[in-house]
């Protein structure tokens, strides 16, 4: 029989993951930070290689979204069974079939929201893009965009990959993304990127998927 941790333990392991979190935000973040500022210095006074400088600061400033990703994830409560451990979850098993780690990036009350019903398709909606970028799109990199407001919940997931294939959108899987929208009055979309690649958006105003799932 599995023994379950004792509180002594788990508050151990919560103070281990306070003073990581601290690390990460004080020292890390503050590093690429300052890096980041001198490299816009140096892209004043260097015009020619302004550029390419942008690009590395842009990277940088990615960094710093995955690490308060991590920093929000490791100081919140430990429930696996929040929206947002799901989400970070889906895409922790979908990594290794994909070029590189998909960026994460949540706006707004996710776990407060996301709930019931509507937190199980935000779920399979991430899981179902994610699976489609890893087996047609060819991508290098991809970015899932969690939006929560007091009005609605979007999630855009873009991947730089060879654009809309018309057999994907005819897919079974696509189809039950688009209900599963319109069973929240919202809507699902899959339209090629300007940039290239692909973006999938899938939006439903939370006051009518709050009077269906009452």
């Amino acid at each position: 029989m599995t023994q379950l941790p004792s509180e002594t333990e788990q508050l151990a392991v919560i103070q281990e993951r306070a003073r990581i979190a601290r690390d990460l935000h004080d020292h890390v973040i503050q590093r690429l930070f300052g890096t980041g500022l001198g490299l816009v210095a140096l892209a004043a006074i260097d015009p020619e290689h302004a550029e390419a400088i942008d690009r590395h600061v842009a990277e940088i400033d990615a960094a710093i979204a995955d690490i308060r990703t991590a920093v929000f994830a490791l100081t919140s409560p430990t429930n696996s069974a929040s929206a947002r451990h799901r989400l970070l979850d889906v895409v922790t098993d979908l990594t290794p079939n994909l070029a590189a780690p998909p960026r994460m990036r949540f706006a707004g009350p996710i776990d407060l929201i996301l709930t019931g019903r509507l937190a199980d398709d935000v779920i399979a909606v991430v899981r179902e893009t994610l699976t489609n970028v890893s087996r047609h799109a060819h991508a290098r990199t991809a970015l899932v965009d969690i939006s929560v407001t007091d009005n609605e919940v979007t999630i855009s997931v873009e991947d730089d990959g060879i654009g809309v294939n018309k057999a994907i959108t005819r897919a079974s899987g696509i189809a039950s993304l688009a209900e599963r929208a319109k069973g929240h009055g919202g809507t699902f979309t899959l339209e090629p990127r300007h940039a290239g690649g692909t973006r999938a958006r899938w939006h439903v105003p939370l006051s009518i998927a709050d009077e269906r799932l009452g």
